[in-house]
């Protein structure tokens, strides 16, 4: 499948966050070629961007929800939920990942392209929704996925799984 993606080589492994407002590229491309920029270090964000400008405003369509998980779960104990087998295609580490505690992001693809911020959120909600009463936690630690303008960041040393 392939996924609605703006992407950016100005911050690597989390470095000039502030610095890449402007310049983003919108690809459309397949998770093994996201694992690839991931794993290159590169930032990137879950939806297109009108006049390259990374702002709210300016996201135009998306068809993929990241879920960041920070510490509330493990991998395995995210992988046994009937969220995960039936709607997530990889998940891959954050650099601050541990043994002891988890952080990685969670992606859902769609087969539709969410138009709206409000559907993304949408979407995003309805996902998060059912994780949490599948991994039995009241609310996940960070809900920065709903925004489709989110910057993912790249990790060098990043673990994909599918």
């Amino acid at each position: 499948m392939k996924l609605r993606l703006a992407v950016h080589k100005s911050c690597k492994n989390k470095t000039n966050p502030q610095k890449v407002a402007k310049g983003w590229s919108n690809i459309v491309e397949d998770i093994s070629w996201l694992e690839g920029w991931v794993k290159a270090g590169y930032g990137w964000c879950s939806t297109h961007f009108v006049d390259r400008h990374r702002k709210s405003e300016n996201a135009s369509g998306s068809n993929v929800i990241v879920i960041d998980i920070d510490g509330d779960t493990t991998l395995e104990q995210f992988w046994a939920t009937d969220t995960a087998k039936n709607w997530c295609s990889a998940t891959y580490t954050s650099a601050s990942h541990t043994d002891d505690e988890h952080r990685f992001r969670a992606l859902f693809p769609l087969e539709t392209d969410l138009v709206t911020i409000g559907q993304h959120r949408a979407a995003y909600w309805l996902i998060v929704d059912r994780l949490v009463v599948d991994l039995g936690i009241e609310s996940l630690k960070d809900n920065c996925g709903q925004k489709p303008e989110r910057l993912w960041y790249g990790n060098t040393e990043a673990v994909f799984r599918y």
